[in-house]
């Protein structure tokens, strides 16, 4: 007794009696504001110290301690580095560690593959960290169907973790599914480096919480989702580098909010480009949409700056009915998405960027469509639809009391005779002309003043018989639209 009264003595004292207390230098708990730790972004750990596994089937050989083979897998169990070489033709690495130990993983040029059951699987870990080494190749493949006792644990991707999981690197790496999906966390999934390249079935990479991206080249060829998270408690945030996303349902798909930071995004869908069942926010970055059903879907859509190019075969931008969100973006980039009520209003807000949405395709479409509120306060938006009777650049108003608001930015807009309404905010002027009758295909568009100087001009792709124009260079005047050899004479 009096043994532990001592102790806890310490335990409470010991830094005021010049005790040094041990902490955990990776705490792994992401505050607001924060997605990656320092070990998440530290892709040239020391090797000093390091467990070594070459892999060679029954040859394989393990010079340390924390691993083993067995039946042909190595079996890590115990905190620590592994570098791992050399290739299994139908093996696995297993990590099951306590629950608490921390795990690196070098990839130091690793070919696996695995008939039945992940390539990389985590049973317990509190973290595993796999990093891929500079200049290596690493590749992975899983076989076309899972044995009974990877399907009753849930297996279901190449790289499979019932916890927390970080990549990280500077090398390459290759996943091939031959079932289900490519890379799989039931928890976080961190992928901060190197170059990483996915073909799955079914979805390429998803995690069950937290799906944090940055600083990765990553390629996606997706039979469902591209990429995605489960949880609406979680969060899909990307930020830099290379994204080329091809997916048979959405690109991107989240049950919570999606925020885009800088880098470059090229999404081809069979759905939506990006799905979110809360909100998506973009920052910055360049995102183009070569082809999609539609291209952003949200209740809650901010765009702040950007450029981004997109083609739908629906709308260009959708906010939908559900679980609305307030999206707070402070002045050093933190995000706060704070969930409301159900089936509160939807919004699309665009601050700034350069937009460009476009649909030769479509008979029922909308550039962007709002069940709430549309607010534009900056940017150059240009919208160009087929001028079919029900295509509109702006549609929105399904909940009572709904605004288009234009207080600022460079709109331009063209398509059928759908019921957009006038910008209900008087701050900035607009001008909204219906032709009567459909103009030629591929046609130039210009604005003069009063005095025949051109203010604006446009190259319209697809013939077209209602146009939208809102600048801050328009005024209380008279105004020429000219579209190809036609004149109007227009005022706000």
């Amino acid at each position: 007794m009096i043994l532990a009264v001592g102790v806890t003595i310490l335990f409470m004292n010991g830094e005021a009696l010049g005790i040094s207390v041990l902490r955990d230098a990776d705490l792994e708990r992401y505050e607001a504001g924060q997605y990656f730790t320092e070990n998440d972004l530290n892709g040239a750990w020391d090797t000093g110290g390091a467990s070594f596994v070459v892999l060679s089937g029954d040859s394989s050989t393990v010079t340390g301690n924390g691993a083993y083979m067995k039946d042909g897998d190595l079996c890590i169990v115990s905190s620590g580095r592994y570098v791992v070489s050399g290739s299994l033709s139908d093996g696995k690495i297993i990590v099951d560690a306590n629950k608490n130990s921390k795990v690196w993983i070098l990839l130091s040029g690793v070919d696996l593959y695995c008939s039945d059951d992940a390539c990389i699987r985590v049973n317990e870990a509190d973290k595993v960290f796999l990093t891929l080494k500079e200049g290596s190749s690493n590749s992975l493949e899983s076989g076309t169907a899972y044995s009974d006792f990877a399907l009753l644990d849930d297996t279901d991707g190449v790289i499979f973790a019932h916890d927390d999981l970080t990549i990280n690197g500077t090398g390459t790496l290759s996943v091939t599914a031959g079932c289900r999906h490519g890379i799989s966390a039931n928890d976080d999934l961190i992928i901060a480096g190197g170059t990483v390249t996915v073909t799955a079935p079914e979805d390429g990479i998803r995690a069950n919480d937290r799906l944090n991206i940055a600083n990765t080249k990553i390629t996606v060829d997706a039979g469902d989702d591209g990429i995605s998270v489960n949880t609406d408690t979680g969060m899909l945030y990307l930020e830099s580098g290379e994204f080329s996303l091809t997916s048979g349902d959405d690109g991107l798909h989240a049950a919570s909010p999606i925020l885009m930071k800088d880098g470059t995004y090229v999404i081809r869908s069979g759905d939506d480009a990006i799905h979110s069942d809360m909100s998506f926010t973009m920052l910055s970055g360049t995102l183009e949409v070569p082809e999609s059903h539609e291209g952003i879907e949200a209740p809650s859509i901010l765009i702040s700056d950007g450029m981004l190019t997109i083609f739908a075969q629906d709308d260009g931008m959708n906010a939908n009915r559900g679980p609305a969100v307030n999206t707070v973006v402070s002045p050093d980039g933190t995000v706060t998405a704070v969930r409301s009520e159900d089936d509160a209003s939807p919004s699309v807000e665009i601050r700034g960027g350069q937009i460009l949405i476009e649909n030769p395709w479509g008979t029922d479409a909308d550039g962007i469509d709002s069940n709430g509120n549309i607010r534009i306060s900056g940017g150059v938006i240009v919208i160009h639809l087929l001028g079919a009777p029900a295509n509109t650049p702006f549609d929105y108003g399904l909940v009572p009391g709904s605004v288009l608001e234009i207080t600022g930015g460079t709109i331009l807009g063209s398509g059928g005779a759908g019921p957009m309404k006038p910008a209900a905010s008087d701050s900035q002027k607009s001008l909204l002309v219906n032709t009567g009758s459909y103009t030629s295909s591929n046609v130039k568009v210009r604005l003069l003043d009063s005095s025949g100087e051109e203010i604006l001009s446009d190259e319209v792709p697809y013939s077209f018989t209602t146009y939208f124009v809102s600048t801050p260079d328009l005024a209380d005047d008279s105004y020429t639209l000219v579209i190809g050899k036609d004149r109007y004479e227009v005022r706000p």
